[in-house]
């Protein structure tokens, strides 16, 4: 059988018990630990040593055997008030093996929402925490509760298919006054002529029809207006042969188109009314200078010049408004005309006579001022001297009497005068011949070269 030695048994006690289990068990005495080890002791020669474990001491003292705890190092005291916190060190036997104290603080700093900060001693002050704007604070035991005020607004439903909410909300958000305003549900629609037409929303339907030349349609929510198409074949008209007709409705669509052909021939025509034509693409068609005139173009311009001996060319920029033209030009001539034998031009076109005053030989002065900027080009056309002309040269035409001629515009001078040599011996003249009555005086007029 098994028994246990209690720790405060006596040595009489266990010599008792170990003679009565010498009697039951014999000379051999078996002893377990905790964790069921064994050991067998020869009752009479073997000694069974109790010894302290962790934190335990084994004392003998006559026949009693005492097993104390051990000290541990801690300072036998108390650990611990209002403004102290004990600091407990404990092993793996549950037994503390260091002791202290951490000072309890007894402030405790609040800060609002604007960092505004206040310090409340709790062993001495007290906390109150207030409601603010719309709240109210409540405490019961250890529970504090804060609650939304109650506004003015009645608790119900605002709002339908045919009212508005009208919501007042302060400053905290919170509604403080509800109401609802009705909804309109006539749609008033007006056309570009002014005719207007009312709809009720909640029974009318609205059509949105396309008028001329366009076509509507709907999809979902989605409203599409169109062009509708005209009858015109979509293709690409006109050519290098070809010219496009086209014609237009009044809404600016087109509705028709073709082409005409194009003519490849030009006819020209002369002072003469005689014609040729010319095919375009294929010939050319000559800009020549006549008699005295010299051709050439430029960028698709034909211009025209004289060979600069029949008349002179002015040439001003107007400044805005100027109705006189006089003195140098733009090139640094000085203006000369003989009146009547000038033509005036207003940026590059001829102007009538009826247009511009020139009477003096130095100055144009116009009807209306000329803009900014714009050209008068004046040609003064050159007088030519007909006795300068070589008789050599007039091979047709009949040339006056007085020019050596056969024509009859000759001056025979008065009665009793006679032909004469001038005095300066380099013409003829009527005068008193110097012969008495009845005598002739015979002359002998040779005209052209010789």
């Amino acid at each position: 059988m098994a028994s246990t030695v209690a720790t405060t048994d006596t040595l009489e006690t266990l010599r008792a018990q170990f003679n009565t289990l010498v009697a039951e068990v014999g000379s051999g005495l078996t002893i377990v630990d905790d964790s069921s080890n064994t050991s067998t002791l020869t009752i009479g020669t073997d000694s069974l040593k109790i010894s302290g474990g962790t934190g335990l001491e084994s004392a003998v003292s006559g026949d009693v055997v005492t097993i104390n705890d051990s000290n541990t190092g801690v300072s036998a005291a108390s650990y611990g008030s209002s403004t102290a916190i004990p600091v407990v060190t404990i092993n793996a036997q549950g037994r503390i093996t260091n002791a202290s104290t951490a000072s309890i603080s007894t402030d405790l700093t609040v800060i609002d929402d604007a960092s505004t900060s206040a310090t409340i001693s709790l062993a001495n002050d007290s906390f109150k925490i207030s409601g603010g704007t719309g709240t109210t604070s409540a405490i019961s035991g250890d529970t504090l509760t804060i609650n939304l005020d109650n506004t003015a607004v009645s608790a119900a439903s605002y709002g339908s298919s045919t009212a508005i909410p009208v919501l007042t909300v302060d400053a905290q958000g919170r509604i403080t006054a509800a109401s609802t305003a009705s909804i309109s549900t006539d749609l008033t629609v007006i056309d570009d002529a002014s005719s207007s037409a009312t709809i009720s929303l909640a029974t009318d339907s609205f059509k949105i029809a396309g008028g001329t030349g366009l076509a509507t349609s709907i999809s979902g929510d989605v409203l599409t207006i169109n062009d509708s198409n005209t009858g015109v074949s979509a293709a690409s008209y006109g050519s290098s042969s070809a010219i496009p007709v086209i014609t237009v409705n009044a809404q600016g669509r087109i509705t028709g188109v073709s082409t005409a052909s194009v003519s490849s021939d030009l006819t020209i025509v002369d002072d003469s009314s005689t014609s040729e034509t010319i095919t375009l693409g294929s010939e050319t068609l000559k800009f020549a200078g006549g008699t005295g005139l010299n051709s050439t173009i430029t960028s698709g311009t034909v211009t025209y010049s004289f060979d600069g001996t029949t008349f002179t060319d002015f040439e001003y920029t107007a400044s805005g408004g100027q109705t006189t033209f006089t003195g140098s030009d733009d090139n640094g001539a000085t203006l000369a005309y003989t009146a009547g034998k000038q033509d005036v031009f207003l940026n590059g076109v001829k102007l009538d006579t009826s247009d511009y005053t020139a009477t003096n030989g130095t100055s144009v002065v116009l009807g209306t001022g000329a803009a900014a900027n714009d050209i008068v080009a004046i040609k003064a056309y050159t007088t030519v001297n007909v006795s300068s002309l070589n008789a050599d040269n007039i091979s047709s035409g009949t040339l006056a009497l007085a020019r050596g001629g056969t024509g009859t515009s000759l001056s025979i001078g008065s009665a009793g005068q006679a032909l004469i040599v001038n005095s300066g011996a380099d013409g003829l003249e009527f005068g008193s011949a110097g012969a008495s009555t009845g005598k002739v005086i015979a002359l002998s007029l040779i005209f052209g070269a010789g």
